[in-house]
């Protein structure tokens, strides 16, 4: 947080432009890498008794879909040709 809150403040001191962009239901667009079953939800009555569904996408409240997010961003940085700075993994750079 350190490392953003510096970059915002060199952009305001030389008025640069700032933009950001938030991800509508960003969880849900990554893919989980493990298996991950879920029994049926109360209110949600299953037509058979102990069906068991299987989860393919990261959900909220998951312990692993910040880092499944995480690992789908990640990849479309690298795919678009950012660089992954070493000592802050979440800061991307054009070189």
């Amino acid at each position: 947080m350190a490392t953003f809150r510096l970059f915002v403040a060199v952009w305001v001191l030389l008025q640069l432009p700032i933009y950001h962009r938030d991800i509508n239901t960003a969880y849900l667009n990554a893919l989980l890498t493990i298996k991950q079953y879920l029994e049926d939800l109360d209110g949600y009555p299953c037509e058979e008794d102990g069906i068991i569904y299987m989860i393919n996408t990261a959900l909220y409240g998951l312990k692993q879909s910040g880092r499944e997010w995480n690992r789908e961003i990640n990849a479309w940085f690298l795919r678009y040709g950012s660089q992954q700075c070493s000592t802050e993994p979440c800061l991307y750079y054009y070189d």
